[in-house]
């Protein structure tokens, strides 16, 4: 395996490099991985890819197909995750560097907003994903991630994990992860994304409810009050603000479009990543759509009903895994926590998980979570909430027994 730097590089200085060591760890696992863990999350996540496999075979569709094989490429990334055990000191040096890494893709975002950066379209730019694979008409930086609301999806997540950093750094580490964390929070602002915007204030407003628990209501309240506020009295404050509603009422045809795709198709959906390909006559929409804009809607508009369930039950398990996690009072739960929460938040207003380059942030949290969950569990940290909710349970049938026994 390469080097924990040099593979962090790759996932996120270049869309394809990314893609490419997903290749390679998929390969590695194929060839080196002893045992395959069918836990609940990694069985829902082999059946649909055996389901997108079947759609794609039964519409013929070699695009749907090429999809498929990268959704077997997390699978086989998430049973390398699984089948590690994850010690603290080893996540903290992981989450540093991809801290401190991560800050670099926003300085070149910065450099793009002030016309420093290469610029012109062509293989090279858009293999680095400095150029959207899709041309916007709008001045919004993309990074390294080849469009500004992926961007957004990754500044949102290292934005939550540079909060976790502070919290554990010293007094002189804290200010080098503030003067990172500002230069994350101007390229967010650049990249132009209300949804990214959305999605980092619920991260944060997530981690800080599992960091703090009760002690944080009261600000997650009003940070929710006032982004509830702004976006509906002052939306011009928002990025973009100004296309606020022109923005809204584009994302319901898009949802409305998507609906009617899925209902015309309710079972098998239109394959993985095909939606991108159907005339505009079948997708009731004048220009041709890479998703539908919302991560649920888009899971069912391409691999139908059995799809949509199938993806909503690995939720189920990664959620139980973090409530574990969390009444057990493991270090990394909040940032695992609001990292998911940022891309749940920002999955209803777009589609992040198109993106193999963001969809890594979602298996590779799924994957930790599920990793540590299991270790709480066999150490007897199991989450204190959920043993008393057991013995009072059990002191309740004891009670009910002696009773009726009477």
């Amino acid at each position: 395996m390469m080097g924990v730097e040099l593979s962090l590089t790759a996932i996120l200085y270049s869309p394809l490099a990314c893609l490419l060591w997903l290749v390679g760890v998929a390969g590695y696992t194929l060839f080196h991985l002893r045992e395959v863990k069918l836990e609940p999350y990694s069985v829902g996540l082999l059946l649909l890819t055996m389901w997108s496999f079947a759609v794609a075979v039964f519409y013929n569709s070699w695009v749907s197909m090429a999809a498929t094989v990268v959704l077997a490429c997390f699978f086989l990334f998430h049973q390398w995750i699984i089948s590690r055990v994850w010690q603290e000191e080893e996540l903290d040096r992981l989450f540093r560097r991809l801290f401190h890494l991560g800050a670099g893709t926003a300085l070149i975002g910065w450099m793009q907003q002030m016309d420093q950066w290469p610029a012109a379209a062509n293989v090279f730019t858009r293999m680095m994903g400095w150029v959207p694979l899709v041309p916007i008409s709008e001045d919004r930086i993309s990074g390294t991630f080849s469009n500004p609301n992926f961007a957004a999806s990754w500044y949102a997540v290292l934005l939550i994990l540079g909060l976790w950093m502070w919290e554990r750094a010293s007094r002189a580490g804290k200010r080098l992860i503030v003067a990172e964390m500002i230069v994350l929070m101007g390229a967010l602002y650049f990249t132009g994304s209300r949804g990214g915007f959305m999605a980092w204030l619920a991260g944060t407003g997530c981690y800080l409810l599992v960091r703090y628990r009760r002690q944080a209501w009261f600000g997650v309240g009003g940070m929710a009050a006032l982004l509830l506020t702004v976006g509906f009295f002052r939306p011009e404050w928002l990025p973009r603000g100004h296309l606020f509603w022109q923005s809204l009422e584009t994302r319901l045809d898009i949802w409305r479009s998507g609906l009617d795709l899925f209902l015309s198709r309710p079972v098998t959906g239109i394959g993985l990543a095909n939606m991108w390909f159907l005339p505009p006559w079948e997708t009731g929409y004048p220009v041709p759509l890479p998703h539908a804009h919302n991560t649920l809607l888009s899971v069912a508009v391409e691999l139908g009903l059995i799809g949509l369930v199938l993806f909503v039950w690995m939720q189920v398990f990664v959620w139980k895994g973090l409530y574990q996690l969390t009444a057990a009072g493991r270090p990394h739960a909040p940032v695992l926590a609001g990292a998911m929460a940022a891309l749940m938040a920002h999955g209803l207003v777009d589609h992040p998980l198109f993106l193999p380059q963001v969809a890594l942030i979602y298996f590779g949290v799924s994957g930790l979570v599920l990793s540590l969950a299991p270790a709480v569990s066999t150490t007897g940290q199991l989450a204190p909430d959920l043993v008393r909710f057991w013995k009072n349970s059990h002191r309740s049938a004891t009670f009910h027994s002696s009773i009726t026994h009477r």
